[in-house]
């Protein structure tokens, strides 16, 4: 695998999935114990 994107989290990331159907959305979750939904196209929390 290789790195397709690169953003700035609120947090420390643990885990990120991208959504599988039509790929422009992503979840995070870390260390602040929250999910957090991105677009995949920006970066901007959603």
């Amino acid at each position: 695998f290789g790195l397709v994107k690169s953003y700035t989290m609120p947090s420390m990331v643990e885990s990120a999935s991208l959504e599988p159907k039509f790929g422009n959305k992503f979840v995070a979750g870390g260390e602040d114990m929250w999910l957090h939904l991105f677009d995949f196209h920006t970066g901007e929390q959603i």
